[in-house]
C-alpha cells in the first residue's frame, strides 16, 4: 500500500492557503471598485441606432415628450423626432434661443433673447410669446394646473397657459440650486445670502405669497422633489426630507453619512426611493434611502464617475442612470450595475439625455443627433394611478335657492373678477378668485344633474340668471389653468338650456385646452343631440370653438376629432350655410396640420 507524501500535503495546504486569500483579495478588490457591469459598451465605437439632423448645433439638453423628443438648436429652429428618429417637423423660432428649454407633457416652453417666454404647441406653432421684463436663468417649471413658473437672478413669474402674467415678485439674488415644489404645490427657492454659513429660502404659494423666509440647517449642496417633500443634502454630509404640515416649511427627518464629508453632490428622486451620489477615491458611492423614512436601504460603489461633474442624470423603470462627460451607467436598488458605456470625447459633443425607452441622445457638435439604444423596453409595468393634485378647495359662501345650495355673491362681484382676469399681476387675488369660481361650477352641476329629464326653466338659479352664469364661464377661461376643464366637458354634456349652451361652447374654446380630448367628445354629443339642423348661431359657435381647441393643443390625434365634428354638420341634414361654414372651418384644421 503506497503512503501518501507529508511533503506533498504539505504543498496542497500552501497551494489552498494561496487560492483562499486570492479570492479574499479579489473580493475585496471588487468591494472597492463596484459591481462589475452586466454589460459594457464603447459608444465611440459603436454604430448609433440611429442619427438626426436637428438643424444646428443644440443650445440645450433635448427635453422627452409622448411622441419622442424635442431639441432647439442655434439655427433659430425647434427639432421634434419621433423614438426612432424620424423627424415630424423643424419649425423656426422668433429671436435667439436660450439654454433654457423645458415641455410641459407635448407643449415646449422655450426662452428667447434671453428674457421672452415662448409656448410652442405639439404641432410647432407658437402659441404666444411674452417678454419677462428680466433675464431667466433657469429653465421654467411646470406647476399642477398647467400654470408656468419663470425665475430670474432677482425675479420669479408665474403665468397661465394663455400667456397672462398672474404674478411677478422681487426676491433678493438666487443661487443655482432648483426650484422645488412641495406637495402642497407651494414652492422652496434657494437665495444665494446665507446666515452663519447656512443656506437661507423663500417659502412661497403658487399665487406668489411669501409665506415665510427659512434658514436651513447647514450649507444645502443640492435639492430635489419628491411625492414625500423636498430632499436636501449638506456640505457635512447629512442630508434630509423638508415637507409641509399646516402650511409651514418642516423638517421630517435628518441622517448623516460620516462619509460624506465633503457632501452629496447629487440626489436622483424616483416616486418612494432616491439614490444619494458622492465620490470616495474616485469611486462613485450610492447610497439607497428610502425617501419617507430616510432609512437606508443599500450602499454600494458604482465604479469611475464623478459626482461633482454629472452631465445627465435621472430615474428609470429599472433603476437609476446617471453619467459624466466620460461614462455612463444604469444600476438597480440592490447594486446591480445593468450596463455601462464609454462616451464619445467630450470634445465632440455638448448634451446628453437618457429616454424613459432606454436610449442615449447625444447632441453632437455636427449638427447631428447621435440615439444609442441601451436596452430593450418591454411594455409590462402598470400605471400607477396618481391623484389628481388642486390648488384650491371650493369656498363656502352658502344660501339655499329652490332646495340646492348655492354661493351667491353678486353679479357686479364676479364682474370684477372677470376684469381682473385680464389684467396681468392680479398675484394672491387668484386663491380666493378660483375658490369661488370652483363653487359656482360645483354648484351649477348640482343643479343640472337635480333637474336631469325634467324641464327646469324658470325653476333653477343658473338658468333664470342667465348674465350671472355667462360671467361666470366667461371669467372660467381666463384664468389659465386646467382647473375646469372636466366641469366644462361635464357641463356641456347636461346643459340643455340653448343660451347657456351656446356660453358654454365659447368658454370651451377660449380657455382652448383638451389634454384628453374630454371637450372635443362633449362637442360630438352637443353637435349630434342638442343643435338642430336649422341652428346656424349654435353651429358656427361650436366649428370655432373646434377649431381653437385644436389650434391650441396642435395634436394629430385632436386635429382629427376636430374634422370628424365638423363633418357631422356637413350631413345634409343640416342647412346650407351651416354645411358650408363647417366645411371652411375644415380647411382651415387641414391647413393647421401643413
Amino acid at each position: 500500500m503506497k503512503k501518501s507524501c507529508p511533503f506533498n500535503n504539505i504543498k496542497s495546504l500552501k497551494l489552498s492557503k494561496k487560492i483562499y486569500f486570492f479570492i479574499l483579495f479579489s473580493l475585496f478588490l471588487v468591494n472597492l471598485q463596484g459591481e462589475s457591469p452586466l454589460r459594457s459598451v464603447d459608444l465611440s465605437k459603436q454604430k448609433p441606432s440611429w442619427q438626426a439632423v436637428i438643424g444646428g448645433e443644440a443650445v440645450a439638453p433635448a427635453v422627452e415628450t409622448s411622441y419622442g423628443f424635442a431639441v432647439v438648436s442655434d439655427g433659430r429652429m425647434v427639432s421634434t423626432c419621433t423614438s426612432r428618429g424620424n423627424v415630424m417637423w423643424q419649425k423656426g423660432v422668433k429671436g435667439r434661443p436660450s439654454n433654457w428649454f423645458s415641455a410641459w407633457g407635448d407643449f415646449l416652453y422655450l426662452v428667447t433673447n434671453k428674457s421672452i417666454l415662448n409656448l410652442v404647441n405639439p404641432s410647432g406653432y407658437t402659441v404666444w410669446s411674452k417678454d419677462c421684463g428680466f433675464e431667466v436663468t433657469a429653465a421654467p417649471v411646470t406647476g399642477w394646473d398647467g400654470r408656468i413658473f419663470v425665475q430670474g437672478n432677482e425675479n420669479l413669474s408665474c403665468y397661465g397657459y394663455n400667456g397672462v402674467l398672474k404674478w411677478n415678485i422681487s426676491v433678493s439674488p438666487l443661487n443655482s440650486l432648483p426650484l422645488c415644489q412641495f406637495s402642497d404645490g407651494s414652492l422652496i427657492v434657494f437665495l444665494a445670502k446665507t446666515k452663519d454659513s447656512k443656506t437661507t429660502g423663500l417659502h412661497i404659494s403658487p399665487f406668489g405669497k411669501i409665506i415665510e423666509e427659512i434658514t436651513f440647517a447647514g450649507q444645502i449642496i443640492t435639492a430635489a422633489q419628491c411625492e414625500n417633500g423636498i430632499l436636501m443634502t449638506f456640505s457635512d454630509g447629512s442630508f434630509g426630507l423638508c415637507t409641509v404640515e399646516n402650511k409651514a416649511a418642516v423638517s421630517k427627518w435628518v441622517q448623516h453619512d460620516s462619509r460624506a464629508s465633503g457632501g452629496i453632490p447629487c440626489i436622483i428622486s424616483s416616486q418612494d426611493k432616491s439614490a444619494l451620489l458622492y465620490n470616495i477615491d474616485h469611486q462613485l458611492k450610492v447610497l439607497i434611502i428610502e425617501n419617507k423614512t430616510g432609512n437606508l436601504l443599500n450602499s454600494f460603489n458604482a465604479g469611475k464617475i464623478n459626482a461633482t461633474s454629472l452631465k445627465h442624470f435621472r430615474a428609470t423603470d429599472g433603476g437609476f442612470f446617471v453619467s459624466d462627460y466620460s461614462r455612463a451607467i444604469e444600476f438597480t436598488e440592490d447594486g446591480t450595475i445593468n450596463w455601462e458605456a464609454s462616451l464619445p470625447s467630450s470634445n465632440l459633443w455638448k448634451y446628453m439625455i437618457y429616454t424613459s425607452n432606454n436610449q442615449i441622445l447625444i447632441c453632437m457638435n455636427d449638427w447631428v443627433l447621435n440615439a444609442f439604444v441601451m436596452s430593450q423596453t418591454i411594455n409590462s409595468k402598470t400605471e400607477k394611478k396618481v391623484s389628481a393634485k388642486k390648488y384650491i378647495t371650493p369656498s363656502k359662501l352658502i344660501q339655499k335657492y329652490d332646495g340646492v345650495i348655492y354661493s351667491t355673491p353678486s353679479l357686479a362681484h364676479f364682474q370684477e373678477i372677470n376684469s381682473i382676469l385680464t389684467r396681468d399681476n392680479y398675484g394672491e387675488q387668484e386663491e380666493q378668485i378660483c375658490s369661488e369660481l370652483k363653487e359656482q361650477t360645483e354648484n351649477y352641476l348640482s343643479e343640472l344633474k337635480s333637474h336631469t329629464g325634467i324641464s327646469h326653466n324658470n325653476h333653477t338659479y343658473y338658468s333664470t340668471n342667465p348674465l350671472f352664469t355667462q360671467t361666470i364661464l366667461d371669467s372660467i377661461s381666463k384664468t389659465g389653468t386646467n382647473l375646469f376643464v372636466s366641469d366644462i366637458a361635464e357641463l356641456l354634456t347636461l346643459e340643455d338650456d340653448p343660451l347657456l349652451l351656446n356660453s358654454l361652447i365659447v368658454t370651451a374654446g377660449n380657455n382652448g385646452f383638451d389634454q384628453n380630448g374630454r371637450i372635443l367628445h362633449a362637442f360630438e354629443h352637443v353637435t349630434v343631440k342638442k343643435i338642430s339642423k336649422k341652428d346656424f348661431n349654435s353651429a358656427k359657435l361650436l366649428c370655432d370653438s373646434t377649431y381653437e381647441i385644436v389650434k391650441f393643443m396642435g395634436r394629430p390625434a385632436l386635429y382629427k376629432q376636430g374634422k370628424a365634428i365638423l363633418a357631422n354638420f356637413m350631413n345634409p341634414q343640416y342647412d346650407k350655410p351651416i354645411r358650408d361654414y363647417a366645411r371652411a372651418t375644415l380647411t382651415k384644421i387641414v391647413e393647421l396640420e401643413m
